[in-house]
């Protein structure tokens, strides 16, 4: 990978988030970052928040979406977060991830977001919270979030940020 693009949520956003992991035992989260990526997890999961990723490409696209991105702005949306889902992953991995659905601003910036890159953004709207091979805890910590968290409820995307994702691990961009 080489790039991914991710809608950051506002501060009321990134408190449910916390609020969220810290219910559910944040000391028992393990990385969100997920296998496969050749990237540094550990770093990768100090530096990137919780997101929603939106787009992402292999580094031999670069210099054809780091140009077209240079005229993106983003369009204040909404996203409904109802519920808590796992899924099988890379390596052996399952994946914990909050199952979102977009307002109607959202599919606008999409729309956007699409026609700036001339290619479809990801299909599959998610916000990870945890990638592990062990199986057992990922599916204690969905139990714990359900007995926990009231759903739905409601974040605010206030910007994108770009991340190169390749080592090393770094924020390239914040579009508003």
């Amino acid at each position: 990978m080489g790039h991914t693009l991710v809608a950051r949520f506002d501060k009321d956003g990134e408190r449910k988030i916390l609020s969220l992991v810290e219910k559910c035992g944040s000391n028992q989260l393990p990385n969100k970052i997920l296998y496969g990526r050749d990237c540094d997890r550990e770093k990768a999961n100090e530096i990137l928040p919780y997101h929603m990723t939106v787009f992402h490409w292999g580094k031999e696209m670069d210099p054809v979406y780091l140009d077209r991105l240079q005229s993106f702005h983003v369009i204040p949306c909404s996203i409904k977060v109802a519920g808590v889902s796992c899924m099988y992953a890379e390596e052996g991995s399952m994946l914990l991830y909050l199952n979102v659905e977009p307002d109607q601003d959202y599919q606008q910036m999409k729309e956007h977001l699409e026609e700036t890159l001339r290619s479809y953004t990801s299909g599959f709207l998610h916000i990870t919270l945890a990638v592990s091979q062990e199986h057992d805890q990922i599916l204690s910590l969905k139990k714990k979030i359900e007995e926990q968290i009231e759903f739905p409820f409601i974040l605010k995307v206030s910007t994108m940020e770009l991340y190169h994702i390749w080592k090393p691990v770094e924020l390239v961009k914040v579009y508003n």
